[in-house]
């Protein structure tokens, strides 16, 4: 018996030292124990949560999965992965994340949950943050920085409309395809020395799709830092400018050409004579 109550007085240590959520509840479905992290993931003191019956924590929208998950547990089958949310002692509620199992002598089930809240909060800020750069009309890619060749993780679909590239032959490419036979050399380097110096860059650059159509792609080039300041990825924003650029050509032409006759107006003849007698 000394010994026995021992083991129990050690485990029930071992109980209360860790850091999960911990307890155990009766054939009515009562809290007989909780461990103190599982009081201080809801906020409440240990004789708050004991004696009360497991559901009146739960919120009510998760109360039909939860029962689903009761009945499993009650005909012997243990339970792993299951989610639902508590109510918190300040208002608001607490993602738990389950896995349990019933003593078959006793018929109490022996649970332990680990709070989820943050992890899937940002699982939801992922999933929005990816359908935002999905419904985006501007192409958009993101590189890996870890990897040489900086290949290609992720692409939109405003990307392959944008480039005419099938985004299944772009991930996991190498970036250097951005960079094309009709792309000038000065934004070549200027590319490159972003890239190595770590910084952002924004630069117009003409390119072609795989039709051989040319286009005038807008290019936002920017690093993504780790918390040290290590650059974990590239981000790269392009957009299609090309009739923004056609409607500047435009007006730049008919401010120094006339436009009944096509001809050089006095404007024009003025600058090229300025420019004539700077050179003289």
């Amino acid at each position: 018996d000394e010994r026995l109550r021992a083991l129990e007085e050690r485990h029930r240590a071992i109980i209360d030292l860790a850091g999960l959520g911990i307890s155990e509840v009766d054939l009515d479905g009562r809290f007989l124990r909780v461990n103190p992290a599982w009081a201080h993931t809801l906020g409440h003191p240990l004789a708050d949560i004991e004696g009360t019956h497991w559901i009146d924590w739960v919120h009510p929208q998760d109360g039909p999965s939860s029962l689903a998950v009761a009945h499993t547990l009650s005909a012997g089958q243990s339970v792993s992965g299951f989610s639902n949310r508590y109510r918190h002692a300040n208002g608001g509620w607490r993602w738990l994340e389950w896995s349990a199992v019933r003593d078959p002598q006793r018929g109490h089930i022996y649970a332990v949950a680990r709070d989820v809240t943050e992890r899937r909060a940002t699982e939801q800020r992922l999933r929005l943050a990816h359908r935002g750069l999905d419904a985006s009309p501007n192409g958009v890619l993101v590189l890996d920085a870890t990897q040489p060749g900086l290949p290609v993780l992720y692409a939109n679909p405003a990307y392959e409309r944008l480039s005419g590239r099938p985004l299944a032959t772009v991930i996991g490419q190498p970036c250097d395809f951005l960079i094309d036979a009709d792309t000038e050399a000065s934004a070549i380097s200027e590319l490159r020395a972003a890239l190595a110096e770590g910084c952002e860059t924004r630069l117009e650059l003409q390119c072609r799709r795989t039709d051989g159509e040319a286009f005038w792609n807008n290019l936002h080039l920017g690093p993504v830092r780790e918390t040290d300041g290590t650059i974990s990825h590239w981000v790269v924003i392009q957009q299609d400018v090309t009739a923004r650029r056609s409607i500047e050509a435009r007006l730049v032409h008919q401010a120094g050409h006339d436009a009944l006759t096509g001809l050089p107006n006095r404007t024009r003849l003025r600058e090229r004579l300025k420019h004539a007698l700077a050179r003289a």
